[in-house]
């Protein structure tokens, strides 16, 4: 079940780069703000992929050997772009928007499409670790159903093998730590293989990124996608009118139609 919007919560600078450059960025897997996301999905499915579980297969090691191999190169080659489902967090304010921030609530249907259209992968976070274990253990096991009668498949097999091993890195790219249950994020996710060329490096406060852009325009008409946004939340801070009418007039003047609002977080910045 798909939300009707979900929200990218963002500085004042931020705000203005994806509007006025109408792109979002996907940022390397192995750089995201939390450092242990990178690892947590990966250790779930090194935990799975134990050999007795595979007693069925014909060279049961060189199997196990020859996924992990593929999913976890293939998983450090994952580009992410985070959003949540929460309006007007608390959490996500604090955490990402910082004061006088704002948070663009983009329509699902129109983004979905749109990081569809250019090989991106969309969906939900999971906290749960049964459920992780469970989403991961089904592809899995529907891969291994491609090695059951030896090591070597044919021309289509090894087609529909790439598929799961994508699938099976997109599942763990959504398994997080219960710890973060309150982000409710959602994530599209893209593989470099996919987007070679396209990279592109910033600096911050961890030294240097990789990133991906993601183009957010109707190349026909050089304006953002129609109906791609349906609010703009203007964030808690001491200019919080005077950014409520700015973010008014730059959404006029960039043809955005949406609903503006000021935040009802009440967050003392220090």
């Amino acid at each position: 079940m798909f939300p009707d919007l979900v929200y990218h919560y963002c500085s004042p600078s931020s705000f203005l780069g994806i509007l006025q450059n109408k792109m979002l960025w996907a940022t390397d897997f192995r750089y995201m703000n939390d450092s242990r996301d990178y690892e947590y999905g990966r250790e779930i499915f090194k935990r799975l992929i134990d050999p007795s579980r595979f007693m069925g297969i014909k060279g049961a090691n060189q199997f196990i050997e020859h996924v992990s191999q593929l999913v976890l190169q293939s998983n450090s080659k994952l580009y992410i772009s985070s959003f949540s489902e929460f309006r007007d967090d608390l959490n996500q304010w604090r955490s990402y928007a910082g004061e006088n921030g704002f948070a663009i609530g983009f329509n699902v249907s129109v983004l979905r499409e749109l990081l569809r259209e250019k090989a991106f992968s969309f969906g939900k976070v999971s906290y749960n670790e049964e459920e992780q274990e469970g989403r991961l253990n089904e592809t899995i096991k529907n891969l291994s159903e491609w090695y059951r009668d030896g090591f070597l498949p044919d021309e289509y097999s090894k087609k529909r093998i790439v598929e799961h091993i994508n699938r099976i890195v997109f599942r763990i790219s959504l398994c997080k730590s219960a710890a973060f249950s309150a982000e409710a994020e959602w994530r599209g996710a893209a593989y470099s293989t996919r987007m070679q060329g396209t990279e592109r490096f910033r600096s911050d406060r961890r030294g240097i990124l990789s990133y991906i852009p993601i183009d957010l325009s109707d190349e026909r008409k050089g304006i953002l996608e129609a109906n791609l946004i349906g609010e703009i939340i203007v964030g808690p801070g001491s200019f919080q009118d005077q950014n409520f009418y700015s973010a008014s007039e730059c959404a006029e003047h960039m043809k955005i139609a949406c609903r503006i609002e000021k935040s009802r977080v009440h967050l003392r910045f220090i």
